[in-house]
């Protein structure tokens, strides 16, 4: 899944509303965080990522990109196509449940930090 490597610079998208999406990302350096902006133009952090964790898993079901991925530092993030999942899954079955289980946490980790806010 880090076979494709693409560096990024600080303060530089990963990902922006509305962009197509085409898969997930493996963030194998650097530091990037979810953002949420108001219409007021403010913008909440909603997630950190770290190296070595997977982003992009809460599009798996969309075309489109519904939040922000900025870089916080510089790094490299490996992108990894939909069109990998399906063999993904059959081929490494523990795996597939592995990013399956993560999107879920996330996802409810999601959730609590955005009651929490309001």
């Amino acid at each position: 899944m880090e076979k494709d490597e693409h560096p990024r610079k600080k303060g530089r998208s990963v990902v922006s509303v509305g962009d197509r999406t085409e898969g997930i990302m493996v963030l194998k350096t650097g530091w990037a965080v979810v953002k949420a902006d108001s219409s007021d133009g403010r913008s909440q952090i909603l997630r950190v990522y770290l190296p070595g964790e997977v982003m992009g898993l809460a599009e798996i079901g969309s075309s489109r990109a519904n939040h922000r991925i900025t870089m916080q530092t510089d790094g490299v993030i490996c992108p990894f196509p939909r069109s990998g999942l399906a063999p993904l899954y059959s081929e490494y079955p523990r795996l597939g449940a592995l990013l399956t289980g993560v999107g879920s946490l996330d996802q409810i980790a999601l959730r609590h930090h955005a009651s929490s806010l309001g």
